[in-house]
């Protein structure tokens, strides 16, 4: 099965690992794991962990160091990606984070 993993931030160049990269890593023992990065996103360095996945980067993404606008300036360039991946690599499931009745709880 191939589970496909959009997380909140870069997970492997967060400076601090969230609880998606945790359960990343255990999903990624038993299913192919494939996980959106976010090129140039602005809390992202170097590598700082490593993750059994098929990284997929947001292709030309545009670098600002504000977090909001990074988000906002690349949303069509996440959507395209995102559609790729999902019609390239014959994805079964999408795990998003936070979920989605999570994000709805606070309207």
């Amino acid at each position: 099965m191939k589970i496909l993993l959009v997380p909140p931030n870069d997970l492997l160049r967060h400076p601090i690992p969230n609880r998606m990269y945790h359960i990343a890593k255990r999903l990624a023992r038993k299913y192919d794991i494939v996980l959106l990065s976010y090129t140039g996103h602005p809390l992202a360095g170097e590598v700082k962990r490593t993750l059994k996945a098929v990284e997929v980067p947001v292709h030309k993404a545009i670098h600002v160091e504000n977090l909001g606008l990074y988000y906002i300036l690349n949303a069509s360039q996440i959507y395209i990606t995102l559609k790729n991946i999902i019609s390239r690599e014959g994805i079964n499931v999408i795990r998003q984070y936070p979920p989605e009745s999570y994000s709805n709880s606070f309207s």
